[in-house]
């Protein structure tokens, strides 16, 4: 195999990426979304949990309230990415079991709709551990904050001094920080990035060519991250989340080639094409010396088989070269959305921005085209021929 050596981007450049990643704790990395979507988040959380909470202390208000909860619970739970389907098969029986089930077993009725407000947090969570631990946090941080809550107004420091509306709003809000402080684990991507995936699986992959090519991919594909979730200010035309999509799709079908690849190597390994052409030239020159027709038709059948197994053979070496070239021309199209992303991060520039959006429109084309290609090196028979007929002892 031959892969060409690419030059990685300057080291001053990885530095300037690095100082700006996301900060990684093992394999939990946190993401920083947009200020913006930070302090919608934070505000509907605690809106949200005021409106919970406001019926305990006004109760010709629950209706409107509890409306208002779920209202507020659509885009509660810290995520602007939560699913209304699910926030709301969340949010809505958490308002009903604050209505009938709390006033009767305050701490079993608070602890099931802390869980029920905590699945909703977790929508979109799609690693099973991850969202458990949402829905523990949201429901033991809702239990805190009534038990605190109920202490409070039982003391009743405040009675006469402040109004019962401000007291409640008061209350919603000590309860709002605390769903957001049980949600903290919905900011963490516990779930482990299936192309990272991947590239563990390639690691005990042999040889040591290929296992360079996919370090190397991985490491712009790393920066390419980092950059995507740094806060980037693009154009209205470029879909962050989307282009990120593209490029796992990317890197995923990259993988897919690189294993196709090391099969196709094995297979070739273990072909013995040169034996085969010996066999093959062997076989034909027998041929000029048989008189017998029964043993002629023999060898003509050996020679048939070689030779079908030969264009086989062939076939496979194409193969690889489709991939090899495939992969180095995917590799080029990473350190271009790299230096694309760089450049935006220096000049912020409407003009990069929609350079970028050009290039997440060709990444689209190349996973269109990767496909295509994977296909088609799959189409390759590696079931391997069954050996050629023995030669007839002469």
């Amino acid at each position: 195999m031959t892969l060409p050596e690419t030059e990685t981007l300057p080291t001053a450049a990885a530095q300037v990426l690095a100082r700006r990643a996301p900060a990684t704790i093992g394999t939990v990395e946190v993401h920083r979304p947009a200020q913006l979507a930070r302090t919608t988040g934070a505000v509907a959380a605690t809106l949200g949990a005021a409106a919970m909470a406001f019926p305990l202390f006004a109760p010709m208000w629950q209706p409107l309230l509890l409306a208002c909860a779920v209202f507020a619970g659509i885009h509660a739970g810290l995520g602007a990415q939560a699913r209304a389907r699910d926030t709301l098969l969340g949010f809505l029986p958490a308002a009903a079991v604050a209505q009938w089930v709390v006033p009767a077993y305050p701490a079993f009725g608070f602890l099931i709709v802390g869980a029920l407000a905590g699945w909703a947090a977790g929508a979109g969570v799609r690693d099973g551990v991850a969202r458990v631990s949402v829905v523990l946090g949201v429901a033991l941080a809702t239990l805190l904050g009534n038990a605190f809550i109920s202490v409070a107004s039982s003391v009743n420091l405040l009675a006469g001094l402040v109004p019962a509306a401000v007291v409640a709003l008061a209350a919603g809000a000590l309860q709002g920080a605390l769903i957001g402080l049980g949600s903290l684990p919905r900011h963490l991507v516990l779930e482990r990035d299936p192309v990272e995936l991947l590239y563990e699986e390639s690691r005990v992959m042999p040889g040591a060519e290929m296992r360079d090519y996919l370090e190397r991919s991985m490491r712009l594909y790393r920066q390419v991250r980092r950059c995507l979730s740094d806060g980037l200010r693009l154009a209205r035309e470029v879909d962050a989340d989307r282009f990120l999509e593209d490029l796992t799709q990317l890197m995923t079908a990259t993988f897919r080639l690189a294993r196709r690849w090391r099969e196709i190597e094995l297979f070739l390994e273990q072909a013995d094409a040169a034996g085969t052409r010996q066999r093959l030239a062997a076989t034909e020159s027998k041929l000029g010396s048989l008189a017998d027709p029964f043993a002629r038709r023999q060898y003509e059948q050996v020679a048939e088989s070689l030779k079908r197994r030969l264009e086989h053979l062939d076939d496979m070496v194409h193969g690889r070269e489709r991939v090899i070239g495939s992969l180095n021309y995917y590799y080029t199209t990473l350190e271009e959305m790299l230096l694309s992303l760089m450049r935006l991060k220096a000049s912020d520039a409407q003009s990069t921005s929609l350079e970028l959006n050009a290039l997440a429109g060709r990444v689209r084309s190349l996973n269109s085209e990767m496909e295509m290609t994977a296909r088609a090196v799959e189409e390759l028979d590696f079931a391997a021929d069954a050996q050629p007929p023995a030669l007839p002892k002469s």
